[in-house]
């Protein structure tokens, strides 16, 4: 309803000029959106190759990869193990790594945590080694 008043009492070039402060916005975005999506996958691939010698991925997985039309970072990180992975003296968890003030914390579950619910970033994969 509201927008039909906006319509009526607005003229033409204000209601242009609005649609293309939108675009512009959604353009600025967009981009911001695109060059952080390349970050972060520059900064994947560093890692996986740093630690290259000490993670694995099974030949049924690679053969699977090797299907995926447009194969990105993402889908080889989902298959890869640490070797630590392998080891009976280890121990997984996957959890968010939220980054506040300066802190690293670590949460579960964001669907039942009040304080993290809006957080939009990916898990991440931990393992722990007991050592002797």
């Amino acid at each position: 309803m509201f927008s039909i008043l906006r319509k009526l009492t607005s003229s033409k070039k204000e209601r242009r000029k609005r649609f293309f402060d939108k675009a512009k916005q959604l353009s600025v975005l967009s981009d911001e959106v695109a060059k952080k999506e390349k970050a972060l996958c520059n900064a994947e691939y560093e890692a996986l190759l740093e630690k290259g010698d000490e993670v694995f991925i099974s030949l049924k997985d690679f053969l699977g990869l090797m299907e995926i039309p447009d194969i990105s970072i993402h889908n080889i990180l989902d298959k890869c193990r640490h070797i630590s992975e392998f080891d009976s003296e280890s121990s997984i968890v996957e959890v968010y790594c939220i980054s506040e003030g300066g802190h690293l914390v670590l949460c579960e579950d964001i669907t039942t945590c009040e304080k993290h619910k809006n957080y939009s970033g990916s898990k991440l994969r931990i393992s722990s080694v007991r050592v002797s």
